[in-house]
């Protein structure tokens, strides 16, 4: 009888075990210096979209120095950082979303806020579809005229995200279909394939 519930028992922590490989991840690391850019993203991309690498989603970024934004209806400004995000800002910060969407998939003009950022700026988080913009210092003249805002997630900390389309990134996050071998599939991504 013991043998029964011990081989019971041993079946039901092989299986939870095999399960546990078979579970989607998400990896996130540091590129910054390792040439690691939205062009390899893209690839990466459409190795997704041809259903090789058992890739589900990605995304990757870099932040810059603090920028001046404001807010176009309060006049409201304040030094803030940007972060240039290619591909699922979700994954980025995986947050509540106080309003509109964490994204800005299909606007070059889109921005996401957080929540201590759009209080600033505005006094409220239900913000969706009103405009700020970025002063660039080097130039002296507004970078980006008019970006809207998509969203306001639940984060602490001043940030605005921006899609980017082209550059190197800092970091990356990749989510991989399972877990069996995503380490080492990931470790591949960040070396250059």
């Amino acid at each position: 009888m013991l043998w029964l519930i011990f081989l019971i028992l041993a079946g039901i922590c092989i299986r939870l075990g095999i399960y546990q490989f078979h579970m989607p991840v998400c990896l996130h690391g540091e590129c910054r210096g390792l040439g690691i850019g939205v062009e390899e993203l893209n690839q990466l991309k459409e190795q997704k979209e041809q259903g090789y690498g058992g890739i589900l989603d990605l995304a990757g970024w870099r932040v810059r120095e603090r920028e001046l934004v404001m807010a176009e209806d309060t006049g409201r400004s304040t030094q803030t950082q940007i972060m240039e995000v290619y591909g699922n800002m979700e994954l980025i910060f995986p947050t509540k979303i106080l309003s509109g969407i964490c994204g800005t998939a299909g606007q070059k003009d889109g921005c996401v806020l957080t929540k201590d950022l759009a209080w600033k700026l505005f006094g409220s988080v239900a913000v969706t579809g009103e405009k700020v913009w970025i002063w660039d210092e080097e130039e002296k003249t507004r970078e980006k005229c008019y970006l809207t805002v998509a969203g306001v997630i639940d984060r602490e900390g001043e940030c605005l995200m921006i899609p980017t389309e082209k550059g190197e990134l800092e970091a990356v996050v990749v989510c991989f279909s399972e877990r069996f071998q995503a380490k080492e599939k990931f470790e591949e991504i960040l070396e250059g394939n």
